[in-house]
Order: C-alpha cells, then sequence, then structure tokens
C-alpha cells in the first residue's frame, strides 16, 4: 500500500489579557460585592477568570470572599466584558477599598496560558435589596 502524510502548521498560542475596573458595587443587605471588567483572549476554546477580594475591617479582621468567571467560544480577540458577584466568606463587604487579586487562564488545542492583574476597587452603593 501506499502511505499519505500531510503536515499542518499548530494553532497559534493562545494569548489573555483581563482587566478589573476600579469601581465595584456593594450591597448592604447582603454583603455582597460586585466586580467587573473586561478580558480579551484568542485562540483559545475558553477562558476562566478567577480571583478572591480582601477587604480589611478595623484593624486586625478582613473580610474575604471569592468570584469566578467561565466562558466558552468567546476568545475571538475581541474585547468583552465580565461580572462577577462575590460573596463574602466572613462578614460582608462594605464601602470602602478592597484589594482583588484575579486570574485568568485560557486553552486552546495545544496549549495553555494564564494571566494576572491585582487591582484596589473602591465599593460603593450600599443598595439594599
Amino acid at each position: 500500500g501506499q502511505l499519505q502524510i500531510s503536515f499542518s502548521a499548530a494553532p497559534p498560542p493562545p494569548t489573555v489579557d483581563v482587566t478589573v475596573a476600579q469601581l465595584g458595587t456593594f450591597n448592604a443587605k447582603t454583603g455582597v460585592a460586585t466586580l467587573h471588567g473586561t478580558y480579551t483572549c484568542a485562540d483559545a476554546d475558553f477562558i476562566d477568570i478567577f480571583g478572591d477580594v480582601a477587604q480589611p475591617v478595623g484593624r486586625v479582621a478582613t473580610v474575604r470572599g471569592f468570584f469566578e468567571v467561565f466562558d466558552e467560544g468567546t476568545c475571538d480577540g475581541s474585547s468583552h466584558s465580565w461580572t462577577a458577584a462575590v460573596t463574602p466568606e466572613n462578614g460582608k463587604f462594605a464601602g470602602g477599598k478592597a484589594l482583588t487579586v484575579a486570574f485568568s487562564f485560557a486553552c486552546g488545542v495545544f496549549e495553555c496560558t494564564d494571566g494576572f492583574v491585582e487591582q484596589t476597587v473602591r465599593l460603593t452603593g450600599g443598595r439594599r435589596g
């Protein structure tokens, strides 16, 4: 028999860039904070953005919470918005500054890539409901 082989160039490695907006909101009744930002990724099948939020309360205590945003089919090189609710593990988020550390992870056919952003966010609002 006759063997036929063909080779194709591998797709480019994925790229990812994530931002966290400097302003977020909080709900005074529930203590849940809402963060938002943008992401741009290319040559990936999905993006996973996850991170933690820490807000000092007084001199000793810190309220902490975590968030995750997962999206697929949007790594087309365009900028996309994301929003995440951050439920506190202890206490309630309130108005003021909170440190946010966010990681991103995007994978294509053969490779994955990651990103990192650290942002101080001012939480505003205090809406009840």
